[in-house]
């Protein structure tokens, strides 16, 4: 799972990786610029990013894990989302420049996690039955229409400061 490239976290990933090292350049008098050009995701990237591969996998398996109780498949639920959310950072923090990942981008990955997860195993089918054409609906239009909530998907130049 890796974090979706908009233009606005690459600028101002690029823009702190630049001043840090022009600040370490700043004593040897020498100026640096980025040369690296990086892509911002097209929509294809971003509607496959946008499907929760690993927390539907570990949900997966903790439902498998967990049958027949009541309450451990919510545990089960919750610790996936949980996970998916630090996956994000990581993912975000381990790019050269690390980039903040969008707020909307933790939004639509939840939402598209907890479709996946209904559709896998309802957590609260104890309590509450979800008729199955609402998550699956959820899996298919989430991913898609979550693509379009993003900004543009041109390439972005960074040789701009």
């Amino acid at each position: 799972m890796s974090v979706i490239l908009t233009s606005n976290n690459i600028r101002e990933a690029t823009r702190t990786a630049s001043s840090a090292t022009q600040e370490r350049a700043e004593p040897y008098k020498a100026e640096v610029h980025p040369t690296a050009e990086v892509r911002v995701d097209d929509m294809i990237d971003r509607i496959l990013k946008l499907i929760p591969g690993e927390a539907a996998a570990a949900y997966t398996v903790a439902c498998s894990l967990v049958k027949g109780d009541a309450y451990l498949p919510i545990v089960a639920f919750v610790l996936s989302a949980i996970v998916l959310i630090l996956t994000i950072r990581r993912s975000a923090a381990s790019l050269i420049p690390p980039v903040k990942p969008e707020p909307l981008q933790y939004v639509l990955r939840l939402a598209a996690f907890f479709s996946w997860a209904f559709a896998i195993e309802n957590p609260i089918k104890h309590w509450v039955t979800i008729p199955s054409w609402i998550p699956m609906l959820g899996i298919l239009f989430i991913p898609i229409f979550g693509t379009f909530l993003f900004e543009n998907y041109l390439t972005l130049d960074v040789h701009d400061p």
